[in-house]
């Protein structure tokens, strides 16, 4: 953790956090213009590329679109004020990856009323770069404040 209190370091993971976002976007697009539905590019077992498209919720819930939208508006909301308002380098990374991927699935649901997956994982269910965006932000919250 004392590492990625330099500036530096806290400006590289911001820009791991910009990448993650135009990165998820642009295979979103690659996977949804090159592939057919539930067909694979790649595949490593356990691991596969496989276009994907989740009109649920997360972890495949069965949640509504509309709900969905208004939900994660509403708490991009939150991470953004939060996020302003943090002094903490690692909570404002934090914040960052949240709102990378939620931004980014947020443009999917808008768009396309789902979202785009495509990284088929070894215990099942797909995931896109924006839900791992998500998950270092959360593990980055946890690590600040555990």
């Amino acid at each position: 953790l004392h590492c990625l209190q330099k500036k530096a370091d806290r400006r590289s993971l911001t820009m791991v956090a910009v990448l993650f976002f135009f990165g998820d976007q642009i295979i979103k697009y690659l996977v949804r213009t090159r592939l057919a539905l539930g067909e694979s590019f790649w595949s490593w077992p356990p691991f596969s590329i496989t276009y994907y498209f989740n009109s649920d919720g997360p972890l495949s819930l069965p949640i509504g679109n509309t709900f969905l939208i208004v939900a994660t508006t509403l708490i991009l909301g939150a991470v953004v004020y939060f996020t302003y308002r943090e002094k903490s380098g690692l909570k404002k990374q934090a914040g960052y990856f949240l709102l990378a991927g939620g931004v980014s699935n947020l443009i999917d649901r808008l768009v396309l009323h789902g979202t785009v997956d495509y990284l088929g994982l070894p215990f099942g269910g797909f995931w896109n770069l924006a839900d791992v965006s998500v998950l270092i932000g959360l593990v980055l919250l946890l690590i600040v404040d555990f």
